[in-house]
């Protein structure tokens, strides 16, 4: 149901027009969810030609988050300049923009996660329980490694915000 519903948030993102990176973060954590409920199966029947299909989803997923994000914070570079002509420092900007990304990194989660929980509660009763199945909706276990993935993702968010950083100057400069 995680790797469904990630589709179909991804599939959404990838056609529709006018798409902000902010709307893959739930797609972030439906993978997430995905392997932690389903861990055994992401790895290959030979130990030493493991290969966590996660993290590589994660990787490729991560990438194309920091392109979009250095593209869009790359389109503010005159509201960043505008900051600093009227006394915002670096440090100040930086700030800014960080509560901004953490407002939408949080706000992108919590949302996927309750419309993700919905979602599975919903088919595990109307399908899974009528058959006698039974699917755990999450494993408590594995919970501090989610978070941590969750943390790195918002870490390397980061990158295109400290390189736009280096290039403020004041209005004047601009031109």
């Amino acid at each position: 149901y995680f790797i469904t519903g990630a589709f179909i948030i991804a599939t959404m993102f990838t056609f529709s027009v006018r798409m902000h990176e902010r709307y893959l973060f739930p797609v972030m954590l439906l993978l997430i969810l995905a392997y932690l409920m389903n861990r055994e199966s992401y790895k290959t029947i030979e130990p030493e030609t493991e290969v966590n299909w996660f993290a590589v989803a994660g990787v490729i997923l991560g990438i194309c988050v920091i392109v979009v994000l250095s593209i869009h914070i790359r389109d503010r570079h005159e509201e960043l300049c505008l900051y600093n002509s009227i006394g915002f420092s670096s440090y100040e900007i930086y700030l800014l923009m960080l509560k901004e990304l953490l407002i939408c990194f949080t706000a992108s989660i919590a949302v996927g996660a309750l419309l993700s929980f919905i979602a599975v509660a919903a088919m595990n009763h109307f399908l899974m329980e009528p058959m006698g199945l039974y699917i755990p909706l999450i494993r408590m276990t594995d919970a501090k490694m989610a978070v941590l993935m969750l943390a790195a993702i918002f870490g390397f968010c980061q990158i295109p915000v400290f390189l736009q950083i280096r290039t403020i100057n004041t209005v004047d400069q601009i031109e």
